[in-house]
């Protein structure tokens, strides 16, 4: 992404500054809006959005002149020399451009964003990299559709409805396709707005001083503009015009505009080729003049305020919007079209004349009857004039206003989802049997397959031993409960290195130990475990074993890691309910709980209160930790950083459109800034319902109640890609929400996390 400092109001490179260009530095009322951004194509790159873009850029700044309207446009990969008021521009297929600007518009004064949307203008998989920017934003979108699909593909389908799902408000223009957004993409009808095309304000002219202007003097001037490409059907009005001609000799037919050049790059001027070798065949060659260029606005209004009849002979039904016969019909011309839905709708009630597609018979019929009819011109002239003065840009300025100040208004207004209704699923352990053999639990799975490759490892193996003890202090019953506790037991147990005073933590399937020391985290989450064990309602011996290989662990064993300190305090604080006495169990709470809570202190900024400069896995646990050991030890100020940092991870983990939005893996490391959307990980939900668990308990405040529902329900399709996460024939869960979408592996990890979240929200019922 590339902001230009002067265009930004930036200081040197990659600062922001709060002074505005000097243009802005004037006394603003007080309205509801000050700051809006377009983002789409602009001119000068050649084609019909950025045209779009621009009037609808003036037409805001005329119908609110104390807004600030910048422009931030798509590169794609060709130079433009724009304007002022375009701010930055985003590469097309750079994929973290479009997060960096969000991240970017998050941080100015910007109130809403007015976003031009076609599936070919940004990268990705139908345009799916647009995504990534809206679900970054934090402020209002107001998305304006120039393509509604009846029946997109599948990735068009998906990208269009996490749009609508994201946009604040979609514009269309014209009815049928709100109509379309509605019945076959289940749009909130309330939420799509009809704003028709905008078109110039120019008084009803004689065409007589054009023609002679363009050299077209004593001419009936037929004229079609726009850039060049087969979807035009410019051949069914070529081969109309010998029969045209016949009857009218100095008929002419003026094709204006470029090639596509997206044609262009694939094959040259192949089509205008064959267009100009279509009219030498018909012999009607000298009949039909090729402007072969982009012409500035000027020019263009020129050539449309001297033809005589505009032509739209376009092929593709599915077309909702023509920016071209806007133009045509508000500038008063007599239009002759193929029933597309936007000429359809734009035509009605006899202001222009519809013929089927590709029918050069009866458009040579309907033109030359046209020609031959001054008084039915000139009808056709003021009933399209008419209609037209209902879509000059003044008043679709307005209108834009209108539905920006709505969206900002709504966005102001509105309260985060808390989502209530979702029903706390009963324990599951037929997906967890599945994956655990007589060793213990495998890592990884193809889909519901074990993965054997990937063998077995101490993390998830106690983190299943923690879960068995849940359950059975929930009241959960079941045959295998027994086997798979001493199983998973059975692993900790020889994962422990009496050598080294430390838990191993990777096994191959062949049983041998792939390392002997184990990470920091698997050894605090054994000791987490271990914790639970030891209040182990079911056997007094495996009680015993708890407390004493937790007592040999923590005699030695210290972390400089939040996580790992974390799991340590919530492990203590078992081991103490366990064995009261023990004072090594007792500093161990202790020491790490200060450790954690001086750490949350020493790196706490006014914008980031986090005891760390990134977030990564398992976020929750850290404010979890304090707010469990702040009870345990009486010390209010450690539970009420715990409960500020909570509740600033879940502003973090909140989504624009108040759905839970965990922690990408993608981010991981990357300091101060705000969380990448992908990989969202099963983990970090479980994590955020347990911490809110503790958060509550601790305050009997029922927003933590919201948060451990909001959290919960990202298993259930409340999250950013509305998919349903889980398994329910087998309690199993799938890994992850991709940028290519869902990760349909059924791992260890994601197995517990969603059992454990299931006992903590049925513990909340208990």
């Amino acid at each position: 992404m590339q902001i230009t400092a002067a265009k930004t109001s930036r200081g040197r490179s990659g600062q922001i500054s709060s002074e505005k260009p000097a243009r802005f530095n004037q006394p603003v009322p007080d309205t509801l809006f000050k700051h809006v951004v377009l983002i789409g194509n602009y001119p000068p790159r050649r084609c019909g959005i950025a045209t779009f873009t621009s009037d609808v850029r003036d037409s805001i700044a005329l119908a609110s002149p104390h807004t600030r309207v910048d422009v931030i446009v798509i590169d794609d990969g060709d130079s433009y020399d724009y304007g002022s008021d375009v701010i930055g521009t985003i590469r097309q297929d750079c994929r973290q451009d479009y997060v960096d600007l969000a991240r970017f518009l998050n941080e100015e004064d910007v109130d809403v964003v007015c976003l031009q949307h076609e599936f070919g203008i940004y990268g990705g998989v139908a345009g799916e990299y647009i995504l990534d920017l809206l679900n970054t934003l934090k402020i209002p979108v107001v998305t304006t559709l120039h393509t509604v699909l009846k029946s997109p593909l599948p990735d068009q389908q998906r990208v269009l409805g996490a749009l609508l799902r994201r946009s604040s408000h979609a514009v269309v223009m014209a009815n049928i396709g709100r109509d379309i957004l509605v019945k076959y993409h289940n749009a909130n009808a309330e939420r799509i707005v009809v704003i028709p095309h905008g078109a110039p304000d120019r008084p009803l002219a004689p065409t007589v001083d054009y023609k002679r202007k363009l050299g077209l003097d004593g001419r009936d001037v037929l004229l079609t503009f726009g850039l060049l490409s087969p979807s035009k059907g410019l051949e069914s009005v070529i081969r109309a015009l010998p029969s045209i001609c016949n009857r009218h000799h100095n008929a002419v037919y003026v094709i204006a505009g470029a090639t596509h050049p997206n044609l262009v790059r694939r094959e040259g001027q192949a089509y205008r080729e064959h267009l100009h070798q279509l009219a030498d065949e018909l012999g009607i060659a000298s009949h039909v003049i090729f402007v072969n260029d982009f012409l500035n606005k000027d020019d263009l209004l020129d050539y449309v305020d001297a033809a005589d009849v505009y032509l739209t002979p376009y092929l593709n039904e599915e077309q909702v919007s023509s920016g071209t016969l806007a133009y045509a019909v508000a500038m008063g011309k007599p239009v002759v079209s193929t029933p597309y839905w936007h000429a359809v709708e734009l035509l009605a009630d006899d202001v222009g004349i519809i013929v089927d597609f590709n029918d050069s018979y009866t458009i040579a019929h309907t033109v030359s009857s046209l020609l031959s009819n001054k008084d039915e011109l000139q009808a056709y002239r003021k009933r399209a004039y008419e209609r037209g003065r209902e879509t000059t840009w003044p008043r679709i300025g307005r209108r834009y206003v209108n539905v920006l100040e709505k969206a900002v208004q709504v966005h102001r207004q509105a309260q985060p989802i808390i989502v209530s209704h979702i029903r706390v699923h009963k324990p599951n352990i037929k997906a967890l049997i599945a994956m655990t053999d007589d060793v213990g639990l495998y890592q990884h799975a193809n889909k519901i397959v074990p993965d054997r490759a990937q063998g077995y490892c101490l993390d998830d193996n106690a983190r299943a031993l923690l879960l068995m003890q849940k359950f059975r202090s929930q009241g959960f019953s079941h045959p295998a409960i027994d086997g798979l506790e001493l199983t998973y037991a059975s692993f900790v147990n020889h994962a422990w290195n009496g050598s080294t005073l430390r838990f191993r933590n990777f096994m191959g399937f062949d049983r041998h130990w792939r390392d002997t020391l184990g990470s920091d985290d698997s050894n605090g989450r054994a000791i987490w475990c271990l914790g639970e064990v030891a209040n182990s309602i079911n056997s007094e011996h495996l009680r015993s074993w708890a407390i004493e290989t937790a007592h040999n662990a923590l005699q030695v064993f210290t972390s400089s890691s939040p996580r790992t300190t974390a799991f340590i305090v919530l492990g203590a604080r078992g081991l103490i309910a366990a064995d009261p006495k023990n004072h090594i169990f007792r500093e161990a709470l202790e020491k790490n709980a200060r450790r954690l809570f001086e750490w949350f202190q020493y790196e706490k900024r006014l914008a980031w209160p986090w005891c760390e400069p990134y977030l990564a896995y398992d976020n929750a646990r850290l404010p979890q930790a304090l707010i469990e050991a702040g009870i345990h030890l009486s010390y209010k100020t450690m539970i009420a950083t715990g409960l500020d940092a909570l509740e600033w991870l879940v502003s973090m983990q909140t989504s624009p459109e108040g759905l839970f939005c965990p922690v990408g893996t993608e981010s991981f490391g990357a300091k101060f800034t705000t969380p990448a959307l992908f990989d969202q990980q099963p983990l970090e939900a479980a994590a955020t319902v347990d911490a809110c668990l503790s958060a509550f308990n601790a305050t009997q405040d029922p927003k933590w109640v919201d948060e451990m529902y909001r959290a919960y329900a990202w298993f259930f399709g409340s999250n950013i890609s509305h998919a349903l996460m889980i398994a329910e024939d087998s309690g199993g869960c799938f890994d992850g929400i991709c940028k290519s979408g869902i990760n349909h592996n059924q791992g260890a990890e994601s197995i517990l996390s969603f059992q454990l979240a299931n006992l903590s929200m049925s513990s909340l019922h208990d």
